[in-house]
C-alpha cells in the first residue's frame, strides 16, 4: 500500500482561494489510486444560511485520482503529490481511520475554516498514526497569525479581504503555532516536506519519500507576505471624513441643497454601517463562528447607526445627533 498527500492550488472562486488537499491511497486491492477527500460539500439554497450560522456541513468522500485531478486541471489549479514515508503499521492506522470516516454514519462534520477543514482533518489523521509526533514537532511559532494568513490569500480580491477583516475578531491576531497554520493546504504540504519523525526502529526519517507535480498552473503565486495596506486605508478614511466634514460645514453656512446633500450623505453612511453592524450582531448572537464573536468593530459600526442615519434630518434630529455623539465616542474608544 502507498499513501500520499495531494495538494490542489488556489483557484478563481472565493471558496478556492485557500487551496485544497486530500489523501491518496494506492494498493493491490484498489483498481486505481483513490482520493479520500474531507472537503466535500453541496452548493444549494441552504448553503449560505448554513455558512452564516457557522453550521456548514461537509463530509468525506472517495473518488478516482485521475478523474479528480482532471477536474482541477480544467480549473487551472496546481495538482501536487507527496508520497509519504510511513511504516506498515502507520499506513494501516491511516487506512483504518479513513475506512471508519467513510462509513455513512461517520462521514459528516461541521466545517470550520480555521479549525476543522479538509487540511486539519488530514493533519489529524497523520498525527494520530504517528503517535502525536507531528503536533509536538509543529509546536514552534508560525511566521504569521490567522489574520495575516487570511490577508495573504485574499489580497488579490480587495472586497473579499475587507469583508473578512471586518468580520474577524481579535482572536485571529494571537500568535499562532505551525500546527494551527496547517489549516492551509500549502502550509501542511510544506511542513510535511520539512519534517522528520522517529520510526519504530528509533531512527529519524523524512516524512516525505518523493514529490511529484502532476500539473502546474500558470498562476500568480500567493504573496509571501501580506500587503501593508493600512496606510492607504487610513488615508482613504481621512479623505472621506474630511469631505463629509466639509460638506457639513458648508451645509451649516448655506443650508438649502447643501443641507439636503449632507443629510443624504449622513443617512447613507448610517444605513450602510448600521447594516454591517447588524451583521456583526447576528454572527455573534446566532452563529458558531467563534472568530467573529465579541467583535470590537461594533464600536464603529453599531446597529444604532441604522436608526441614527434614518432619523437624521427629520424631526428627531436632536435625538439623532446625541446618538451620533455616542457612536463617535465608541469609535474613539476603538482607536
Amino acid at each position: 500500500m502507498k499513501l500520499s498527500l495531494v495538494t490542489f492550488g488556489h483557484g478563481d472562486a472565493v471558496h478556492q482561494y485557500f487551496g485544497h488537499n486530500a489523501l491518496v491511497v494506492e494498493g493491490r486491492d484498489l483498481p486505481e489510486a483513490t482520493v479520500v477527500n474531507y472537503g466535500m460539500f453541496t452548493f444549494g439554497p441552504d448553503m449560505i444560511p448554513q455558512f452564516l450560522s457557522g453550521r456548514l456541513h461537509f463530509w468525506v468522500g472517495a473518488s478516482e485520482l485521475q478523474r479528480t485531478a482532471a477536474r482541477y486541471v480544467r480549473e487551472r489549479r496546481d495538482v501536487r503529490l507527496r508520497e509519504l514515508n510511513l511504516e506498515p503499521a502507520a499506513q494501516l492506522a491511516v487506512l483504518a481511520k479513513l475506512q471508519h470516516d467513510l462509513k455513512p454514519e461517520n462521514r459528516g462534520y461541521l466545517y470550520d475554516h480555521y479549525f476543522d477543514n479538509c487540511s486539519t482533518r488530514v493533519r489529524d489523521v497523520l498525527d494520530a498514526a504517528l503517535g502525536g509526533q507531528l503536533r509536538r514537532a509543529w509546536a514552534r511559532p508560525a511566521r504569521f497569525n490567522l489574520r495575516e494568513q487570511t490577508q495573504r490569500y485574499t489580497q488579490h480580491d480587495v472586497l473579499t479581504q475587507w469583508a473578512m477583516m471586518f468580520l474577524l475578531n481579535g482572536s485571529v491576531d494571537r500568535a499562532q503555532d505551525e500546527w494551527g497554520a496547517a489549516f492551509l493546504p500549502d502550509a501542511l504540504e510544506h511542513l510535511l516536506d520539512t519534517t522528520t519523525y522517529v520510526n519504530s526502529q528509533g531512527a529519524r526519517v523524512p516524512l516525505v519519500a518523493a514529490k511529484h507535480a502532476l500539473f502546474r498552473a500558470e498562476r500568480q503565486p500567493v504573496p509571501d507576505v501580506p500587503a501593508r495596506r493600512w496606510p492607504a486605508n487610513l488615508a482613504l478614511g481621512l479623505l472621506l471624513g474630511a469631505i463629509l466634514g466639509g460638506l457639513g460645514a458648508r451645509a451649516a453656512l448655506r443650508g438649502g441643497p447643501w443641507r439636503r446633500a449632507f443629510n443624504l450623505s449622513v443617512a447613507l453612511y448610517g444605513v450602510l454601517s448600521g447594516l454591517f453592524g447588524s451583521l456583526l450582531v447576528y454572527v455573534w448572537a446566532f452563529s458558531d463562528h467563534l472568530v467573529a464573536h465579541e467583535n470590537a468593530n461594533l464600536l464603529l459600526t453599531s446597529p444604532l447607526n441604522l436608526i441614527a442615519g434614518v432619523a437624521y434630518g427629520c424631526s428627531t434630529a436632536r435625538w439623532a445627533r446625541a446618538v451620533w455623539i455616542a457612536l463617535g465616542a465608541g469609535a474613539a474608544l476603538l482607536v
